[in-house]
């Protein structure tokens, strides 16, 4: 997991950061070519990464998305689509850079 390296403190000062986002199914995180604004963390459901109607890779709870956010001046490769199966709503926690 991303986060395995941190200090407890660490990844408490990431989660006080942070936001619970739910999306229902069929929701787009985000588009692709969009700015790149936040970095997110599945926390339950299933995101795909998609490249027009191609999948390109589906995401499950603890894998995580958006990372082009941590660079500056980028916009977004995928869309992140939630396609989650016999989950009503994705919980993503969501860090806003």
């Amino acid at each position: 997991m991303i986060l395995a390296a941190l200090t407890k403190d660490q990844i408490q000062e990431i989660a006080n950061s942070g936001e619970i986002k739910e999306y229902s199914k069929g929701f787009a995180v985000y588009s692709q070519d969009e700015e790149a604004s936040a970095f997110y963390i599945i926390m339950e459901g299933i995101v795909a990464l998609m490249t027009g109607s191609y999948e390109i890779k589906k995401l499950v709870k603890g894998d995580w998305f958006g990372e082009e956010a941590l660079y500056e001046d980028t916009k977004r490769r995928y869309t992140a689509k939630c396609i989650g199966t016999n989950v009503s709503n994705e919980g993503i926690f969501s860090f806003g850079l």
